[in-house]
């Protein structure tokens, strides 16, 4: 997550009177307790506009990986079945070159390379490593340690990569210094009001849904006489780490209403955006003859100002602010290789579930303010609305198969395919002959099947004209009688 700025923006109009207005307001602009205005001593007055800008730059997609969601292993190259360049040239002699496949290739020397980005520097460069041959033809692995955004492209494409950027500015005018603006790409710092869910304490993590997941059964096949019968292992069940409430609250990712309080100065809500994300929303007027406002979110102010500084009528006040976050699934399944064979050891496979929500609180202003009737909508619907949050009290864990997990839940249990091929350089020679020769093999089998299918629609074009013909010799031919001439002799 990239640092966060904090901004801070005095206006001290002084109590001089005429003097004090013809002289104008004294001003102070921080960043992060660093003083932008003015150069020197507390505060001072401006006789020109202000603006300061910053600029904030994204991650780059696919940074470390030369697949989509397939990790670069440092050393490697990015072949079908990765490994080192020695393994890879042994192979390449006896079948002749593999061809690398990566996400991103690199310009160097006018030629393209493709290319693994391993790291993305504040200022702008990159950290790549490029895989192109040496003198002797062999492929190796060459760190560039930083390159400029222009000669990195994705595979295949023209224009170089685009890295998402932000641009944040801070104007006070001279003439009407308390009307400061903040904009983010021009539009008001309003529209970006939000908050990370679910709340994270200093040094704990967030619950997570956990499911160890057994070896996949074996099938096995036995001949009896000459019926072939398929037999499958017992199943070992998965074990989940809650009951089947929470698991189902989870995936739904529900929005339940919890407990709720008002008084005449303030008034709070207590929002489940699923099992584990709890929030409390609060408003309160602080000082009763102010017409400043107060918006906290988990105890942490959100918004502090009256209805104008968010450009609200007169007689309202009201925020929309936005909750995002993530949902987590850690699956601790078996390792498998590209060829389906499954290992001992295990590894962690997380599948991320994100949301994201419209929260939105409004107050109508009176002569004498009464916040009970401030209303908290959350995507368009009131909090009164919304189902009430259960407690889930001693459930069981799950134990439940695969078939049952995905037909109740919709879950489907990942595979960890190990990046590396674990298979000897025998085997992978022989299925690199497979895969070359599976191709012209599928042909010629299938040319022949469509030559012995022509010849047999041949034989059975021929046998059916022969019997049109038989059949029609028995209906034309004449019938043999006795001549009328012919006398029999009788004795």
């Amino acid at each position: 997550m990239a640092p966060s700025v904090l901004i801070e923006a005095v206006v001290d109009r002084g109590l001089g009177g005429v003097r004090a207005a013809a002289l104008g307001s004294r001003v102070r602009v921080c960043a992060d307790d660093k003083q932008l205005f003015p150069s020197m001593g507390d505060k001072a007055r401006m006789f020109q506009d202000l603006r300061h800008e910053w600029n904030f730059r994204g991650v780059v997609s696919g940074l470390g990986l030369v697949g989509p969601g397939e990790p670069w292993i440092p050393g490697t190259l990015p072949t079908d079945a990765a490994c080192a360049p020695t393994a890879q040239a042994m192979q390449d002699a006896i079948l002749g070159p593999s061809a690398l496949r990566s996400l991103y290739e690199v310009e160097v020397g006018g030629q393209r390379f493709p290319a693994v980005i391993t790291k993305q520097q504040p200022d702008g460069c990159f950290g790549v490593t490029a895989f192109r041959p040496d003198e002797r033809g062999m492929v190796q692995c060459i760190d560039y340690p930083s390159m400029d955004r222009s000669a990195i492209f994705l595979a295949g494409e023209t224009a170089p990569v685009i890295v998402p950027e932000r641009l944040l500015a801070l104007e006070v005018t001279q003439a009407n210094p308390q009307g400061m603006t903040l904009t983010i790409d021009g539009k008001s710092f309003n529209e970006f009001l939000g908050r990370v869910s679910p709340k994270v304490s200093t040094g704990a993590s967030p619950p997570r849904i956990s499911m160890d997941v057994p070896k996949r059964p074996k099938k096995l096949t036995e001949q009896v006489g000459a019926v072939l019968v398929a037999l499958q292992e017992s199943e070992a069940p998965i074990s989940v780490n809650v009951g089947a409430s929470i698991l189902s609250h989870f995936i739904s990712g529900q929005v339940r209403s919890g407990d709720f309080g008002a008084s005449r100065l303030e008034k709070w809500w207590t929002v489940h955006l699923g099992p584990f994300a709890e929030h409390k929303i609060k408003i309160e007027k602080k000082n009763r003859f102010s017409p400043i406002m107060t918006l906290s979110v988990d105890d942490e102010v959100l918004a502090e100002c009256s209805g104008d500084d968010l450009g609200c009528p007169s007689d309202e006040w009201r925020v929309k602010f936005t909750m995002f976050g993530e949902r987590h699934i850690d699956f601790n399944v078996c390792e498998e290789t590209r060829d389906g064979v499954q290992l001992e050891s295990k590894s962690v496979v997380t599948r991320p579930y994100s949301y994201k929500h419209t929260i939105e609180v409004a107050y109508q202003r009176r002569k004498v303010d009464d916040l009970t009737s401030a209303v908290l909508t959350i995507d368009g619907v009131t909090f009164s609305d919304l189902n009430f949050m259960v407690s889930y009290h001693d459930q069981a864990n799950m134990s439940v198969t695969r078939e049952v997990l995905e037909l109740s839940h919709g879950i489907q249990v990942p595979r960890k395919v190990v990046a590396q091929d674990t298979r000897s350089t025998a085997r992978k020679i022989a299925g690199r002959v497979w895969e070359e020769w599976k191709g012209p093999m599928n042909d010629v089998m299938t040319r022949k099947a469509d030559e012995t299918g022509a010849m047999m629609s041949h034989v059975g074009s021929e046998a059916c004209k022969l019997l049109s013909l038989q059949k029609s010799a028995w209906f034309t031919a004449p019938l043999c009688t006795r001549p009328e001439t012919e006398q029999v002799e009788t004795i």
